[in-house]
């Protein structure tokens, strides 16, 4: 119950905020359709006790007493619920001309009932909408901001929303700057050499700061398992499944290979027996993954047309300089596609058995 309220509190809070004139902390919402989340259930013509900014309360509307000072929110008709995670999202600003929108996109996210985000990737214009939001002066979820990416290189025009780390003794200094700057966590993204990686790892744990993000070809699964990194994509997770390192230097569909035709045609070598295995070294290690299997079901594993695209309803809020942007990517990806069987094959095995 305690781990519950504060997203049940948070999601109500927001969305309700207290009259001017209201100095009590005292909330109740009366006779809402309660989803716990820990059943398949809904619990019917509930009333919940929120007092400083813990649920105290939920039962049957009629056996609950309600406080004269308390403020009464009805929720007859609706639903109430934990607050969703998001735990990897990017804002629009990193994209296209490099407009701020956070504010605006911190509200929309909050209108589709997330509480809590995780940013993936870094910058001074992120670590303000968290204290904006922090201090009450935007409406929005709870932020967690990782670094900017830790890069071997970066060879992509435009703003660098990256800390370029090709020694140890840059990357060493890099996590201490970022600690120092106020990030949650530090993000590995791309070109990343082991010497560099063991260097992230080392002083990250000094510093009491996780590391989180993609697993390039250079370092490999076993060593981001063995340092207990949080795994973003599921980064060589398939490469793994390959019955030796002899087919493309043992790289497969992961990481930045997901736009190469020569990592694709590993594919239908792949070793689904092995995936047993995976799955126990993963879980020995105890780490988090996050999947972002989405991303790669919609842009790689799907060839929708262009008015499937249009048509869906998140379409209309993607700034139109970043559509321009995308649909170019699109034109040249699917221009030339890897065979539709490896990709189905692939994205449904990902599906079914991870």
């Amino acid at each position: 119950m305690k781990q519950l309220s504060s997203c049940l509190l948070l999601f109500f809070v927001l969305c309700h905020p207290a009259p001017a004139q209201q100095t009590s902390t005292a909330y109740a919402i009366k006779n809402v359709t309660v989803i716990p989340m820990n059943r398949e259930v809904a619990l019917l013509d509930q009333t919940v006790l929120i007092d400083k900014g813990v649920i105290t309360q939920i039962g049957n509307a009629q056996d609950v007493k309600i406080g004269k000072s308390v403020t009464v929110v009805d929720g007859r008709g609706k639903y109430l619920m934990p607050g969703l995670f998001d735990m990897h999202a990017h804002f629009f600003y990193e994209q296209g001309d490099n407009i701020n929108t956070c504010k605006e996109e911190l509200q929309m996210m909050l209108a589709n009932g997330l509480t809590t985000v995780r940013i993936e990737c870094g910058d001074p214009v992120y670590l303000d909408a968290r204290e904006k939001v922090k201090n009450q002066e935007w409406i929005g979820p709870q932020l967690c901001v990782v670094s900017p990416q830790f890069v071997g290189a970066w060879p992509w025009p435009g703003k660098v929303f990256a800390a370029v780390c090709d020694t140890p003794e840059k990357a060493e200094a890099a996590v201490k700057k970022h600690k120092a700057e106020g990030y949650d966590e530090i993000k590995i993204t791309f070109m990343v050499k082991r010497d560099v990686y063991d260097a992230i790892i080392k002083t990250a744990k000094k510093e009491g700061m996780k590391v989180t993000g993609h697993v390039g070809p250079q370092v490999k699964l076993p060593a981001a398992l063995a340092a207990r990194q949080q795994i973003e994509h599921m980064d060589e997770f398939i490469d793994m499944l390959l019955p030796d390192t002899s087919y493309n230097y043992g790289q497969s569909v992961s990481d930045m290979n997901i736009w190469r035709k020569n990592a694709w045609a590993t594919v239908p070598f792949l070793d689904e027996n092995k995936i047993p295995a995976l799955v126990k070294i993963v879980k020995d290690a105890g780490i988090y993954v996050t999947p972002t299997n989405f991303f790669f079901f919609s842009s790689f594993g799907e060839g929708r047309t262009d008015e499937q695209y249009k048509q869906r309803p998140d379409y209309q809020y993607i700034p139109s300089n970043i559509k321009t942007e995308r649909w170019n990517i699109k034109e040249r990806y699917w221009k030339n596609p890897p065979p539709e069987e490896s990709r189905k094959n692939t994205f449904t095995s990902a599906k079914n058995d991870f």
